[in-house]
């Protein structure tokens, strides 16, 4: 079993599950209640979601950090020699490239938060040649986690 924490929509798909299997076969009045609860549940489950996609709007700095991260993995699994220790590869051979982009392009939010602390730090030195393969390699177990 991993780790990873239950999401509120995760939580709801699994209620949604127990009650499909506990509606009752039997007559309209002995089924009524439960099929009411599972629609309840179906559509509350539609208006999470719905609304998830909503806030979920990636800004023109967020595609710029998936791009360049992606860059990064990319460069990383074609230099990737045969006895390599790479994580990025090992995943990719594990789990496929389609999951490997899907993992880094979650976090591009997460990077593009970490360079601008870092800039209001006084960062300065090249975002895409500098600062995203030195976050990549240091959270590259977060990321592919």
């Amino acid at each position: 079993m991993n780790d990873k924490v239950e999401t509120p929509l995760l939580r709801g798909l699994r209620e949604l599950v127990d009650l499909a299997v506990a509606i009752p076969i039997g007559t309209y009045k002995e089924v009524a209640p439960a099929r009411h609860a599972f629609n309840h549940k179906v559509c509350a489950l539609v208006e999470m979601v719905e609304k998830a996609e909503e806030q979920t709007a990636y800004t023109y700095e967020h595609l710029e950090a998936a791009a360049c991260m992606w860059e990064h993995v990319l460069h990383s699994v074609r230099r990737a020699k045969p006895g390599d220790k790479n994580p990025w590869n090992n995943f990719r051979e594990a789990y496929g490239m389609a999951e490997l982009r899907e993992r880094v392009i979650t976090h591009a939010p997460a990077l593009e938060v970490a360079y601008r602390a870092a800039v209001a730090n006084g960062y300065d030195k090249p975002f895409d040649w500098e600062f995203v393969p030195k976050y990549m390699e240091d959270h590259v177990a977060r990321i592919i986690a």
